[in-house]
């Protein structure tokens, strides 16, 4: 019985095994019209249709019937299914086809001119019939139906669709003026239009007369229709999207000007996309303007925080000297003194960013966790400032070697915001401590959980400072190289540089052919990065590329050498040539979007998806 059974069993599942390995009509059918063998695919079709006669059998049967010059065949086809569907257009333009292919050219117009007379104002009716002959490639027919549509419907943005048209014409002008009509005219839009136009417009391309075309045109409506702001704001538009963030700011200020019961709203907003893109000098223009003109309002304190925001990524982002640091030093003292905003809960942030210059680049550890310390005594400090200072106090503990100090301020962190990123880089940062300390499975266990963290920032951290440790844990049978290299990582958090240099050096003699050799590579750069000597810095990450390309710090490396040969060695060919070694060789890469924009910044041709300008501040970390 249970031999039977299982005989039962096996024919049934080789039997519809084979039943369901059999191709189905529609793959046999759709095969051989791929393949030209049109008679067979009509056999197949003509089946399908008399067994379910929907439209999308009826259009594969008649697209074949087409390809074997079926006409009379076809014919009957369409006068059948449109008796399913009196009322689709689609079938009456086949119709069409089928009368213009039979040399009846006077029939097939007929049909096109009774479609256009039929729509009348139906906006509906209109949409349809244009999209029919834009479908067929009858782009002029579909730009009569739309204009049309334009003078009967008045409630509908058809200019939209007619500029839609002007453009797959070739017609750039004229969609230009189109979609400047329907800006004015549907404001609502204004997004799309900007979309399409970007999308239409190559902005990255140097001198590109489509887009100014653009720019003209804008112009002259600005002048002879003072009183429509939409061509200001679509100006403030263009400015940014060409990258010239100073006409952009200076066309914002103008408008804002203008406006009746401004707050400053569009200004810090685009003062913002200037830091976002490392436009500071304007970026600081712009908080300026929101200081002298709206002293008592809502957005001063952001301005002032963000105006030195600014200022501390312009001087330390670039080749910045002492005296330097020594200016932005008393900037930002001058700002918390009594005669501007004084020591309150709204410059916290400024205290903050203040104490992590004194410890971060004037090396006063002191002072900078006095700033913190009394900052945490401010009545009224939020909890979010709080915790942003109390995690600014335990990298100052790291640094002055109190790495047990350090990581009570991180628990705590961690324990009020265990759900918030502010919790997630306190547990990052903890982990981080032990990790220095040679606790790598107790790290480990904590960076597994960060990886799933919903900031992209944490979760990558979490991910490269795991990867170091899995990658060369347990690959010798001494934890000793390990705890060598971690020790040498906490030496360089610290600022403690030569020490750093020492430790590496004796990893590297002792444990030359460790798998650890791209770390200490990049560890090296990471030094010279500090001491800003941008030689040893192309020296070290030339070594790990040539080395250890194909290692998990490959791409860091490449990206970092990209950036230092644009920003800090003008050497502009080098640059391209390693953000294009990005693109290409690193395509999984998380610079590769970044990447590819530089390139093409910076007059390379590569065609793929451009990164396009930060509008999002949040896309810009600020000093920690």
């Amino acid at each position: 019985m249970v031999l039977r059974s299982s005989l039962i069993i096996i024919t049934f599942l080789v039997f519809g095994m084979t039943s369901w390995a059999q191709p189905s009509d529609l793959q046999l059918a759709k095969h051989y019209y791929d393949n030209g063998e049109y008679d067979k695919a009509r056999l197949y079709y003509e089946k399908l249709y008399e067994q379910q006669p929907s439209h999308f059998y009826y259009l594969s049967y008649f697209n074949t019937l087409l390809a074997l010059e079926e006409y009379k065949d076809a014919e009957k086809l369409i006068k059948k299914q449109r008796k399913y569907n009196p009322n689709n257009i689609d079938y009456q333009l086949d119709l069409a086809t089928v009368y213009e292919k039979t040399e009846r050219p006077d029939k097939a117009e007929d049909i096109y001119q009774q479609a256009i007379k039929d729509v009348g104002s139906n906006y509906n009716a209109i949409i349809s019939l244009g999209d029919a002959f834009v479908k067929k490639g009858m782009l002029e027919r579909a730009l009569i139906v739309y204009q049309d549509g334009k003078k009967k419907v008045k409630n509908y943005p058809f200019g939209f669709k007619v500029a839609e048209i002007q453009g797959k014409l070739g017609n750039n002008d004229l969609m230009i003026e189109e979609y400047l009509d329907v800006a004015v005219d549907y404001p609502n839009y204004m997004v799309s239009i900007q979309n399409s136009l970007a999308h239409l417009l190559d902005f990255d391309e140097p001198k590109n007369p489509k887009t100014d075309q653009l720019r003209i045109a804008i112009l002259k409506r600005t002048q002879s229709n003072p009183d429509q702001t939409i061509y200001n704001e679509m100006l403030i538009w263009y400015f940014l999207q060409i990258r010239d963030f100073n006409m952009a700011m200076i066309q914002g200020q103008a408008l804002d000007r203008r406006l009746k019961n401004s707050r400053g709203d569009d200004v810090i907003q685009l003062a913002r996309m200037c830091k976002a893109n490392q436009a500071y000098d304007v970026a600081i223009k712009g908080y300026d303007y929101i200081i002298k003109n709206y002293p008592d309002g809502l957005y001063v304190n952001a301005a002032y925080q963000e105006s030195m925001e600014a200022l501390y990524l312009k001087v330390t982002t670039s080749d910045y000297t002492q005296e330097d640091l020594k200016n932005l030093e008393g900037k930002y003292e001058t700002l918390l003194g009594p005669d501007q905003m004084g020591k309150n809960y709204n410059s916290v942030p400024i205290m903050r960013q203040l104490a992590h210059i004194e410890g971060f680049y004037l090396h006063d550890l002191e002072k900078a966790i006095s700033i913190l310390k009394e900052a945490l005594e401010i009545p009224r400090i939020t909890a979010h400032e709080t915790a942003r200072c109390k995690l600014a106090l335990g990298d100052m503990y790291t640094i002055q070697g109190q790495v047990w100090d350090a990581s009570l301020y991180y628990m705590q962190v961690e324990k009020t915001f265990k759900e918030d990123i502010l919790g997630h880089e306190a547990k990052f940062r903890n982990a981080r401590i032990y990790y220095y300390t040679g606790q790598f499975e107790w790290a480990q266990a904590q960076l597994d959980v960060l990886k799933a963290s919903t900031s992209k920032l944490i979760a990558n951290d979490a991910m490269q400072l795991s990867l170091t440790i899995t990658d060369n844990l347990g690959l010798d049978t001494s934890l000793a190289p390990m705890m060598l290299f971690a020790s040498a990582d906490l030496l360089i958090f610290q600022n403690k540089l030569e020490a750093a240099k020492d430790s590496l050096d004796v990893l590297a003699n002792v444990y030359g052919d460790h798998a650890l050799s791209d770390e200490i590579l990049y560890k090296r750069y990471e030094i010279a990065k500090k001491e800003r000597d941008w030689k040893e810095c192309v020296k070290q990450l030339s070594k790990l590329i040539d080395n250890h390309g194909d290692d998990i710090l490959g791409d860091d490396a490449t990206y970092e050498l990209a950036r230092i040969y644009h920003y800090q060695l003008n050497d502009i060919a080098k640059a391209k040539e390693y953000y294009k070694k990005i693109i290409f060789d690193y395509e999984g890469s998380i610079y590769t979007t970044e990447s590819r924009k530089q390139f093409r910044s910076l007059g390379g041709n590569d065609a793929r998806e451009i990164k396009p300008i930060i509008l999002n501040p949040e896309d810009v970390k600020e000093p920690q």
